[in-house]
């Protein structure tokens, strides 16, 4: 699968640069990634971003399908072993899925709410 990854992850022993990469279908799964739309015609006059202009949204991690790899890549504050906690939780849930926030904030030191927006429960 084509992605435009926003930073460098690693996955299965691979390492996967920033930028427009090919990376398999199940890291795609696995950090809540979805195809890149197909690249529009370049125009001849380029628009310089402004500081006004919104940064794009930051992309999410599916917390009930990722590794603990990729939540501690994809979810800035969230460490390797918070990570490693968060899937063993996960295993001791209802249907080994989250499905609130509030569920994760039983792990410390990560501002769970902070990243509500970057995680999905899909």
């Amino acid at each position: 699968m084509k992605a435009n990854l926003d930073r460098t992850y690693g996955w299965m022993g691979q390492t996967y640069l920033a930028g427009e990469r090919d990376i398999p279908e199940a890291m795609a799964k696995a950090i809540g990634l979805v195809p890149s739309p197909l690249p529009e015609p370049e125009k001849e006059e380029t628009v310089s971003k402004t500081e006004d202009q919104e940064e794009e949204e930051p992309q999410t991690i599916a917390i009930n399908t990722a590794t603990a790899e990729a939540i501690a890549d994809g979810l800035s504050g969230v460490g390797l072993n918070s990570a490693k906690q968060v899937v063993n939780l996960r295993e001791t849930m209802p249907g080994k899925r989250f499905t609130s926030i509030e569920q994760l904030s039983q792990i410390s030191r990560v501002d769970w709410q902070a990243l509500t927006a970057q995680i999905s429960f899909d």
